[in-house]
Order: C-alpha cells, then structure tokens, then sequence
C-alpha cells in the first residue's frame, strides 16, 4: 500500500511539473481531462523551447511509466 501511495505521489509531481512548464509559456490545456490522450497529443504539439521540450518529452515518458506501474499494484 505504501509503495502505491509514493508511485501515486510521484505521479502528481511529474503532472504538476508539466503543467508548470505549461503555465511558464501561458499555455492552458484546452481539454476537461488534462491528461487524456488528446489533451496529451495537444502538449506534444506545441513548442516550448529546447529544453523545457526535452523536459516535458521526459516528463511525459515517466508519466506513462507510472501510470503503468500504478495499475500494477
């Protein structure tokens, strides 16, 4: 149950901090699910800049992971 909840709170850091990089460029996800996979589809669309993109790729990538590995326990 522990390990569950850390991999739920993981998960809740890594959404917070895309969406940070989100507000930072005064981008507003224009979906109701935030991170449905259109919703997803729409933050890989726009540009960010060099890094804050290749910190969203990355972000985005662990997000899967845990969403994986949340289903699992």
């Amino acid at each position: 149950l522990r390990h569950r909840m850390r991999l739920v709170k993981n998960r809740t850091a890594v959404r917070n901090r895309i969406h940070a990089l989100l507000d930072k460029q005064g981008l507003r996800v224009p979906y109701k699910t935030k991170f449905s996979k259109k919703a997803v589809a729409w933050m890989k669309e726009r540009s960010l800049g060099f890094m804050d993109d290749a910190i969203r790729h990355s972000d985005l990538a662990l997000l899967v992971a845990l969403d994986e590995q949340v289903g699992y326990v």
